[in-house]
């Protein structure tokens, strides 16, 4: 699912667009916990923008770092050293991470999990990360092994971590434990995409979602994390959203039936209920059903700017807003046509 951060994709309920919305608007959040300066280990929200700002310019010079060493690696390089030393590394300092390289595969149910870095032991100790090279993909098996995010799945889902990144460099993913085994399920940052583009608001959402404060403070106790306490809330907003959807469609379905139904112009609908007797019910619900899911479905997705993606200033910003369903619909409600009054009255309420 794409979302109104650019580089940033939603596969699966790791975390909501709507939880990554709220995380982004820091302390005026409206049911995210932990969001204030202070959970971040900062004096003030001045103190943690100007942190943010600061570790922005670094993560810009260290990516054209990291691109210059790409652009000297030889033909058939992996670039795993190049990735990590030059840019993984130094990038998740900036974060608070005090990476370790782990040395060993751990062993789990006699499976092999060669998992290649942990943070260092001390608060947050453990929290596994699985760094490659820039020319590795992470969905692809090299060599008959699981690709990276598969063996990082499988790992947290065999071990007490509950949450672990994966990264070749280019992209950044949040991992959950998972029971689902055949659907892939993470928070992805095109970190290629953020940079090359200078996406600061995408880098800010990313410090507050992966900062060093967000993450376990040991294996065991995943679920005391805020990380997971993000996850718990966007899954009881997504219950909340659909108790309400839930009345609303149902509303709607007796208003908009019922309008159609009285409208003058609708003596065939009329007719056809008539002569259709006892399956008229059943039929003129399915088809108003219908109709209301896809009108949310445009309204939802337009406002995730996903069929007019928002134009950065001046009439064309204008003209692409006024296309809306929503405000077609507020425009409408303004018109005498939708108080009766006229020839056309009806159908301003079209979209």
């Amino acid at each position: 699912m794409a979302t109104n951060f650019p580089s940033v994709t939603i596969q699966g309920n790791v975390l909501t667009f709507d939880s990554l919305q709220q995380i982004a608007l820091g302390k005026d959040a409206g049911n995210m916990p932990k969001q204030a300066a202070r959970d971040y280990g900062f004096p003030s929200e001045e103190a943690l923008r100007q942190e943010i700002q600061r570790n922005w310019a670094d993560a810009l010079d260290q990516y054209g770092i990291f691109q210059r060493q790409l652009e000297r690696l030889a033909d058939g390089a992996t670039g795993v050293s190049e990735t990590r030393s030059r840019w993984l590394l130094p990038f998740l300092s900036l974060l608070g991470y005090d990476v370790r390289v782990t040395g060993k595969a751990q062993v789990i149910d006699e499976r092999r999990y060669a998992i290649s870095h942990a943070l260092a032991a001390g608060e947050h100790g453990g929290f596994p990360l699985h760094l490659v090279g820039a020319r590795q993909s992470l969905d692809k098996r090299t060599d008959g092994k699981l690709s990276p995010h598969a063996l990082v799945q499988e790992y947290l889902n065999r071990h007490e971590n509950l949450y672990a990144l994966v990264s070749n460099g280019k992209f950044l993913r949040l991992l959950r434990d998972s029971s689902n085994l055949t659907k892939l399920s993470y928070v992805e940052f095109d970190l290629t995409r953020m940079f090359e583009e200078k996406l600061f608001p995408d880098f800010a959402l990313l410090f507050r979602l992966l900062h060093l404060s967000r993450l376990p403070t040991e294996p065991s106790v995943g679920t005391d994390s805020i990380l997971e306490k993000y996850h718990q809330e966007g899954l009881k907003s997504g219950s909340r959203i659909r108790d309400n959807l839930s009345e609303a469609v149902e509303k709607g379905i007796v208003q908009l039936g019922t309008g159609l139904l009285q409208d003058k112009q609708n003596a065939a609908l009329r007719d056809w209920v008539e002569a259709a007797g006892e399956a008229a019910p059943r039929t003129y619900y399915n088809h108003l059903l219908k109709l209301i899911y896809r009108l949310l479905f445009v309204m939802v997705i337009e406002e995730r700017d996903l069929i007019f993606p928002k134009a950065k200033e001046g009439a064309a910003a204008g003209a692409m807003e006024g296309q809306r369903s929503s405000a077609r619909a507020q425009r409408a409600e303004a018109s005498p046509l939708s108080r009766g009054e006229g020839p056309g009255a009806g159908l301003t309420h079209t979209i």
